[in-house]
Protein backbone atom coordinates (compact mmCIF):
# COMPACT_ATOMS: atom_id res chain seq x y z
CA UNK A 1 0.00 0.00 0.00
CA UNK A 2 1.30 3.38 -0.68
CA UNK A 3 0.15 6.41 1.15
CA UNK A 4 1.11 10.35 1.77
CA UNK A 5 0.59 11.76 4.92
CA UNK A 6 0.32 15.61 5.06
CA UNK A 7 -1.14 18.59 7.63
CA UNK A 8 -4.33 20.15 6.63
CA UNK A 9 -4.31 23.64 8.27
CA UNK A 10 -8.43 24.64 8.06
CA UNK A 11 -8.60 22.04 10.98
CA UNK A 12 -6.28 20.58 13.16
CA UNK A 13 -5.48 16.88 11.67
CA UNK A 14 -3.43 15.13 9.59
CA UNK A 15 -4.48 13.48 6.64
CA UNK A 16 -4.18 9.86 4.77
CA UNK A 17 -4.23 9.32 1.17
CA UNK A 18 -3.28 5.48 0.19
CA UNK A 19 -3.55 3.92 -2.86
CA UNK A 20 -2.83 0.25 -3.99
CA UNK A 21 -3.55 -2.83 -2.05
CA UNK A 22 -4.18 -2.85 1.95
CA UNK A 23 -1.59 -4.81 3.89
CA UNK A 24 -1.17 -4.71 7.54
CA UNK A 25 2.38 -3.11 7.07
CA UNK A 26 1.06 -0.43 4.65
CA UNK A 27 -1.40 0.39 7.62
CA UNK A 28 1.55 -0.23 10.29
CA UNK A 29 3.80 2.14 8.43
CA UNK A 30 1.22 4.92 7.66
CA UNK A 31 -0.25 4.97 11.16
CA UNK A 32 4.13 5.48 11.80
CA UNK A 33 4.05 8.05 9.32
CA UNK A 34 1.08 9.87 10.92
CA UNK A 35 2.75 9.91 14.08
CA UNK A 36 5.84 11.17 13.42
CA UNK A 37 4.85 13.83 11.60
CA UNK A 38 6.85 17.18 12.71
CA UNK A 39 3.94 18.80 13.38
CA UNK A 40 1.49 15.78 15.17
CA UNK A 41 0.19 15.95 18.09
CA UNK A 42 -1.48 13.53 20.70
CA UNK A 43 -4.83 13.70 20.51
CA UNK A 44 -5.28 15.33 16.94
CA UNK A 45 -7.87 14.01 14.67
CA UNK A 46 -6.55 11.70 11.13
CA UNK A 47 -8.11 12.00 8.16
CA UNK A 48 -7.43 8.54 6.08
CA UNK A 49 -8.92 8.83 2.55
CA UNK A 50 -8.89 5.18 1.73
CA UNK A 51 -10.94 5.74 -1.81
CA UNK A 52 -8.34 5.37 -4.03
CA UNK A 53 -7.23 1.87 -2.91
CA UNK A 54 -7.22 -1.00 -5.29
CA UNK A 55 -7.63 -4.11 -3.38
CA UNK A 56 -9.08 -5.04 -0.22
CA UNK A 57 -8.37 -8.99 -0.48
CA UNK A 58 -9.55 -9.30 3.45
CA UNK A 59 -11.45 -11.44 5.63
CA UNK A 60 -12.98 -11.04 8.76
CA UNK A 61 -9.68 -12.58 10.40
CA UNK A 62 -7.94 -10.42 8.58
CA UNK A 63 -10.18 -6.97 10.08
CA UNK A 64 -9.60 -7.98 13.20
CA UNK A 65 -5.36 -8.32 12.64
CA UNK A 66 -5.94 -5.04 11.42
CA UNK A 67 -7.49 -3.22 14.50
CA UNK A 68 -4.99 -5.19 16.49
CA UNK A 69 -2.32 -3.49 14.62
CA UNK A 70 -3.51 0.11 16.33
CA UNK A 71 -2.60 -1.07 19.79
CA UNK A 72 0.81 -0.18 19.90
CA UNK A 73 0.46 3.36 18.51
CA UNK A 74 -2.78 3.96 21.41
CA UNK A 75 -0.30 6.44 23.95
CA UNK A 76 1.04 8.28 20.73
CA UNK A 77 -2.56 8.90 19.11
CA UNK A 78 -4.40 9.75 22.13
CA UNK A 79 -8.13 10.54 22.11
CA UNK A 80 -8.75 12.43 18.43
CA UNK A 81 -10.79 11.55 15.86
CA UNK A 82 -10.19 9.16 13.17
CA UNK A 83 -12.40 9.37 10.28
CA UNK A 84 -11.91 6.69 7.11
CA UNK A 85 -13.38 7.60 3.65
CA UNK A 86 -13.85 4.69 1.79
CA UNK A 87 -15.82 3.73 -1.66
CA UNK A 88 -19.18 2.28 -0.90
CA UNK A 89 -19.54 -1.74 -0.82
CA UNK A 90 -18.25 -4.54 1.19
CA UNK A 91 -15.48 -2.96 2.35
CA UNK A 92 -17.15 -0.12 3.96
CA UNK A 93 -18.68 -2.54 6.00
CA UNK A 94 -15.92 -3.86 6.96
CA UNK A 95 -14.37 -0.74 7.80
CA UNK A 96 -17.47 -0.63 10.10
CA UNK A 97 -16.62 -3.62 11.79
CA UNK A 98 -12.60 -2.67 12.02
CA UNK A 99 -14.41 0.37 13.83
CA UNK A 100 -15.51 -2.32 16.75
CA UNK A 101 -12.68 -4.10 17.00
CA UNK A 102 -10.75 -1.48 16.96
CA UNK A 103 -12.29 0.34 19.84
CA UNK A 104 -10.68 -2.16 22.18
CA UNK A 105 -6.81 -0.92 21.27
CA UNK A 106 -7.30 2.67 21.10
CA UNK A 107 -8.92 5.41 22.51
CA UNK A 108 -9.61 7.32 19.07
CA UNK A 109 -13.25 8.36 18.09
CA UNK A 110 -13.96 6.10 14.82
CA UNK A 111 -16.27 7.61 12.22
CA UNK A 112 -16.33 5.52 8.48
CA UNK A 113 -17.79 7.86 5.99
CA UNK A 114 -18.72 7.42 2.08
CA UNK A 115 -17.26 11.18 1.09
CA UNK A 116 -14.63 13.44 2.09
CA UNK A 117 -16.98 16.27 2.75
CA UNK A 118 -18.72 14.51 5.55
CA UNK A 119 -15.48 12.98 7.48
CA UNK A 120 -14.02 16.97 7.54
CA UNK A 121 -17.12 17.89 8.93
CA UNK A 122 -16.68 15.70 11.50
CA UNK A 123 -14.00 16.30 12.22
CA UNK A 124 -13.75 19.65 12.20
CA UNK A 125 -16.75 19.36 15.32
CA UNK A 126 -14.20 17.69 17.51
CA UNK A 127 -11.58 21.14 16.53
CA UNK A 128 -14.69 23.09 18.13
CA UNK A 129 -14.44 22.53 22.19
CA UNK A 130 -16.34 23.86 24.53
CA UNK A 131 -14.50 26.05 27.55
CA UNK A 132 -14.04 24.12 30.61
CA UNK A 133 -17.01 24.84 33.10
CA UNK A 134 -16.33 27.09 35.56
CA UNK A 135 -15.28 25.75 39.08
CA UNK A 136 -18.16 27.09 41.24
CA UNK A 137 -15.73 27.68 44.46
CA UNK A 138 -13.93 30.39 42.05
CA UNK A 139 -17.12 32.48 41.19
Amino acid sequence: MDFEVGLDDSVPCVWVRAHGKVTGEGVRAATNAVVEHPRWRRGMSVLADYRGVEGYHLGPADVVDLARLMGPFAAQLGEGRLALVLRPGLVYGMARVWRVHASFQFLMDVGVFRGLEQAHLWIGQAAVRAPPPADPELV
